[in-house]
């Protein structure tokens, strides 16, 4: 039932509505009952259900039939009251808040975030960055000192007197720059000096995917503020993507702390092998004898598929480098060792269109995705005259203490929240509302300094309110939305009741669908028919027997047993009744008792043998025969008789004038 209902409601929310407002859009075409129903809302319904999208005066009676039915049950639905239930609140709440979505981004500009992230899906950068730690909630004097920190720091390497490598050691407070030492069971390991590989789209958080996107080779960022504080970044390169990757390995240790290795011995290995290679010594045997990855060894060499930020940068710039599937490279060095790499396999980034719902998915998983929403909340503010007063929002920081960290402030005198902090249209919105908003809010405050705290939520503060507002005023200021939801609710109640009255009635009223049937009883009559038998063929030699014994009059059963024995079944059969379009080799059989006929495959192996046993008459069906028919029909008569009942609870009063305008113009502007 849950199917019928979403394919009801889809066909009801087809398609948007058209905007603009028609010279005969306001006038009343028809009054059901006390309601009147609109040249507009009739007219746009029909058109979404008018494929032809062309003016048709019979069309257009015909729709106005079924609408004005349509209405009868709607106007019945609200006269008992089934708009006020609370299942039907709620399952039109939920459709409302999906609808309303796109009314509370700028869709514009998430449509240029995907253009956007599918044009840097094209390439590979590579950057190195410094990072000094700022907390996302700083105080403003707290971030201009690291800004001016890492301006500094940025100065300094310019006027070269250090290298960004040096400068990443030096003051990074990202630690995979420096070295780590053995510590314990850990190993000790290089540090990267800064240097974070190659990344694509949504591998870093967007700030610093923009600047690296948007800086050149070499050339270093200014300061950019992420989450984590400020980054200097530096573009080391950038290659075509690569999209994902596979790749084999020849491994030879080579790890510079490893002192139980000679490493010049260990290149040397490397590079004879390689020479084997180029001297025609197959890669797949060398792999098995001669890598040290034992792990892969077994595989061929073979690594996971892989996208650029999860390889080696050296493997990932080689990849780039290949110039056809099967090529082998020289030796790469890493701090593991060599590696001599054989090219598997690749698939490159998609079509815009290929790859959109994927870009889609991730948009809403990224801080990016709240650009759409901050457009929206500008452009609402703009069109409401929104208004703010800070020194209120300064005063109220004044009042605060720190229990409200905790969610556990108390306003005791709440003439002294009553100060209003910003106004949308002519909605107040006071000091008092955005404690209450603070304190209803789900997780308590991480930060221990109350008036940062203040500060981060009022934003979080406005941004909803201004969404809030919009959300309650979709109906007022967008008409295609206000119609859109009046259909919704039409629809559900018109699914509710018809479930009631008619569909779920006639599936349980089991003496009436009887006594239906028996005052029907020819319409359900069998076609032509024939009793046939089908032997599935398992083994050619039976072929011979069976036709034999077929065309004798051998029964089914005594066929079976000549041919069959316990261990070993060389045919099967189906005795059954069959119509035309049942099974197509029945149908091409000759209809005669005692005719067979011999089945082949389009190989020429033979499949069936059918013999047909009796031709039926036509006779009328049982009731079981046609159980699901005679429900149906009989929902069809309880529909007519309640709509009939219906025009005569209602009156329907059709402006004919109107009606003869629309025919002849449609919806004029």
């Amino acid at each position: 039932m849950k199917f019928l209902k979403s394919i009801l409601l889809s066909i009801i929310g087809l398609l948007f509505l058209t905007n603009g407002m028609a010279q005969n859009a306001g006038k009343t075409l028809l009054t059901v009952g006390d309601t009147d129903i609109s040249v507009e809302e009739f007219w746009n319904i029909y058109q979404k259900n008018n494929t032809e999208k062309s003016i048709d005066k019979k069309s257009i009676d015909d729709y106005l039939d079924l609408y004005i039915n349509f209405r009868l049950k709607v106007t019945e639905a609200k006269a008992l009251h089934k708009d006020t239930i609370a299942a039907f609140k709620k399952e039109l709440a939920g459709y409302r808040s999906q609808l309303a979505k796109p009314y509370l981004v700028d869709e514009d500009i998430n449509d240029k975030l995907m253009k956007e992230a599918y044009e840097r899906m094209q390439k590979n950068v590579r950057v190195s960055h410094i990072l000094l730690f700022l907390d996302e909630n700083a105080l403003p004097e707290d971030t201009l000192k690291v800004y001016e920190e890492i301006s500094k720091i940025r100065q300094e390497i310019e006027s070269g007197s250090i290298t960004f490598a040096e400068a990443a050691v030096k003051y990074s407070d990202d630690k995979s720059a420096r070295d780590m030492p053995l510590q314990g069971r850990r190993p000790a390991r290089p540090g990267n000096k800064g240097d974070l590989g190659y990344f694509t789209v949504f591998d870093m958080v967007y700030p610093f995917e923009v600047a690296a996107y948007a800086i050149e080779v070499n050339e270093i960022s200014m300061p950019v503020r992420t989450r984590f504080g400020y980054h200097l970044i530096l573009k080391t390169d950038e290659i075509d993507a690569i999209g994902q990757a596979q790749v084999a390995h020849i491994f030879i240790k080579g790890n510079e702390k490893d002192t139980t290795i000679n490493l010049v011995e260990q290149e040397q290995k490397a590079q004879e092998i390689y020479k084997r290679i180029l001297d025609g010594e197959s890669f797949d045997d060398l792999v098995k004898t001669m890598s040290e990855d034992k792990g892969s060894a077994a595989k061929g060499g073979e690594l996971p598929w892989f996208g650029a930020n999860r390889m080696l940068p050296v493997i990932v710039k080689q990849v780039s480098e290949f110039d056809s599937i099967g090529q082998v490279s020289a030796p790469i060095h890493t701090s593991f060792g060599w590696h001599i790499i054989k090219f598997l396999d690749q698939k490159p980034v998609g079509s815009f269109e290929s790859v959109k719902a994927e870009i889609k998915d991730r948009l809403k998983k990224d801080v990016r995705s709240e650009k759409g929403r901050q457009s929206k909340i500008a452009q609402v503010k703009v069109e409401e005259d929104f208004e703010e007063f800070p020194e209120n929002l300064k005063a109220l920081l004044t009042k605060v203490d720190s229990t409200l960290l905790k969610h556990k402030f108390e306003m005791k005198d709440a003439d002294n929240f009553k100060d209003i902090l910003f106004v949308i249209d002519e909605e107040s919105y006071t000091q008092a509302d955005f404690i209450n908003y603070i304190q209803e809010s789900g997780k308590k405050s991480h930060l221990k300094d109350v008036k940062v705290y203040v500060n981060m939520k009022y934003n979080d503060y406005v941004g909803d309110m201004v969404i809030d507002y919009e959300d309650r005023h979709l109906e007022e200021k967008y008409k295609e939305f206000r119609l859109l939801i009046n259909e919704y609710s039409d629809g559900i109640l018109l699914f509710d009741l018809m479930d009631e009255v008619v569909w779920s009635k006639a599936v349980s009223d089991t003496a009436g669908y009887e006594a239906y049937f028996e005052q029907n009883r020819s319409k359900y009559r069998w076609g032509k028919r024939v009793d046939a038998t089908i032997f599935t063929i398992l083994d050619d030699q039976v072929f011979d027997t069976l036709s034999v014994m077929a065309n004798s009059g051998v029964s089914d059963e005594d066929i079976l047993k000549a041919i069959n024995n316990d261990s070993l079944q060389m045919v099967k059969y189906e005795k059954n009744i069959f119509s035309k379009g049942d099974m197509k080799e029945i149908d091409a059989a000759k209809w005669k008792a005692g005719s067979t006929s011999t089945v082949f495959n389009d190989n020429g192996k033979l499949l069936y043998y059918i013999r047909i046993n009796e031709k039926l008459s036509p006779v009328n069906k049982e009731l079981d025969e046609c159980r699901g028919m005679v429900i149906s029909d009989y929902q069809t008569q309880l529909e007519e008789e309640w709509v009939a009942q219906l025009r005569e609870k209602y009156p329907v009063v059709i402006d004919k004038e109107v009606l003869k305008d629309i025919k002849k113009n449609g919806l004029t502007e």
